[in-house]
């Protein structure tokens, strides 16, 4: 029997069903011997590509530091690993007044007073100031240029009034930067509207295949040049295990160390499977609404085959998500007519674009399914998606459509995963 990561999903009896694997990365538990602290404590004292962070701290004569944090739709333990970054701060010199630590939400919504005393922890939230980014907040970005298409680049005000920046987030596979962590942190992290969306719709402009996974992709190079115009110096980076506890640490400058950790990240994600007619995914731990839950969905179109299904099982207790509204006044549409709509101008926001073009993509090749108690059927009707009850009810539509030789592919831990496929033509 497989069974989701969610207790309102019924088991599958993946056994009983004709041509159906189950496809998952190999298992990886933490090679964290010591305690937490002691492992931050011991990356930050030998980073990847520069020096101790307390040298540079001192030969820097760094006065004030920025901290950039990920938000709660990611799974980094930052409750445990920023006090530990924080005490060693202070071992520094580094007064706690002067620090501040900004949540990189990028286009995501702010997180509450409750949200952020959860991720953080009260040690944290009682010791230095922690606020949200918000990138629709004109009068507090400043400009570092302009990106080669001539978008301007605006980021949080915060980095010209610290003297030392530090990113601590999660390296895991992502559809456009290739691994999230780094420099992500600054874009979209804590860019302006703007920029973000012009590099994300390059992104989903290219296919999957050429960005997801690929460390070294244009998509984060660009990532990388605008962390480095930010003055981002150092990064404390985690990779986490299957059982969802830390790995292993990457600390250090902000590409050798990322490229150490993606290095760790594809040895342990990478899985050979056969694609196939029907994928079956669920987007944990990246749920909280559709706008995250299409992770899983990108995972699953590098596998489905042309005119194949994409299942896709989701809590998304936040629905449609913060962009919801925006998204309602178009609907989920085909790729090509996004594209079109892009192209004439007639899209008001290209951030929606991004979004509409990730689903659009399956929606032009093929067909998608949801399984979600958090998305209503009706809701989904009026955006052009479908739905099914249960897994098994979507597995019996798409069988109705493709015939009952159709493959099946069940990607366990998919958002974990880098799929390699082994195509062949269908039976």
């Amino acid at each position: 029997m497989y069974r989701f990561p969610y207790p309102w999903v019924e088991a599958l009896d993946t056994e009983s069903l004709p041509n159906c694997t189950v496809y998952e990365p190999g298992e990886h538990t933490s090679l964290v011997s010591q305690s937490l602290e002691e492992a931050v404590r011991d990356c930050l004292e030998k980073p990847a590509g520069c020096p101790p962070l307390a040298t540079m701290l001192r030969d820097s004569s760094a006065k004030k530091v920025l901290i950039l944090v990920d938000d709660m739709t990611r799974p980094t333990p930052q409750r445990r690993i920023l006090p530990a970054l924080l005490s060693a701060l202070g071992e520094s010199g580094i007064r706690s007044e002067d620090i501040c630590v900004v949540i990189a939400t990028g286009l995501h919504r702010g997180m509450d007073t409750r949200e952020i005393r959860d991720r953080f922890g009260e040690a944290a939230v009682n010791r230095v100031k922690i606020v949200n980014h918000n990138a629709c907040d004109r009068e507090n970005l400043v400009s570092l240029g302009a990106a080669e298409d001539g978008t301007p680049v605006l980021v949080n005000r915060m980095v010209r009034e610290h003297d030392f920046i530090i990113a601590v987030g999660c390296i895991e596979p992502h559809r456009v930067a290739g691994f999230s962590g780094s420099s992500k942190m600054v874009q979209p992290g804590i860019c302006g509207e703007q920029i973000t969306a012009s590099v994300h719709w390059r992104g989903w402009s290219s296919e999957g295949k050429a960005l997801y996974g690929i460390a070294d992709n244009p998509i984060r190079r660009e990532m990388h040049a605008i962390g480095e115009k930010a003055g981002l110096r150092f990064i404390l980076n985690v990779v986490l295990g299957t059982d969802g506890r830390p790995y292993r640490f990457f600390a250090g400058d902000p590409w050798a160390a990322f490229m150490e950790g993606c290095k760790e990240v594809r040895r342990m994600a990478s899985v050979t499977v056969q694609s196939a007619d029907i994928v079956v995914v669920d987007s944990y731990p990246f749920d909280i609404d559709l706008w995250q839950a299409c992770k899983g969905i990108s995972v699953a179109e590098l596998v489905v085959r042309p005119g194949g299904t994409i299942i896709l099982a989701t809590p998304c207790p936040e629905g449609l998500g913060a962009h919801g509204r925006q998204i309602m006044k178009t609907g989920y549409l085909p790729y090509s007519e996004v594209v079109r709509r892009v192209n004439e101008g007639s899209f008001e926001n290209l951030t929606i674009a991004c979004h509409l073009a990730a689903l659009g993509r399956i929606l032009e090749r093929g067909e998608l399914l949801i399984v979600s108690p958090g998305l209503d059927r009706d809701l989904l009707k009026r955006v052009g998606l479908r739905s099914s009850f249960t897994v098994s009810e979507a597995i019996d539509e798409a069988r109705a459509r493709l015939g009952p030789g159709a493959e099946i592919a069940v990607l366990k831990n998919a958002c974990s995963m880098i799929p390699s496929t082994r195509n062949s033509a269908p039976k």
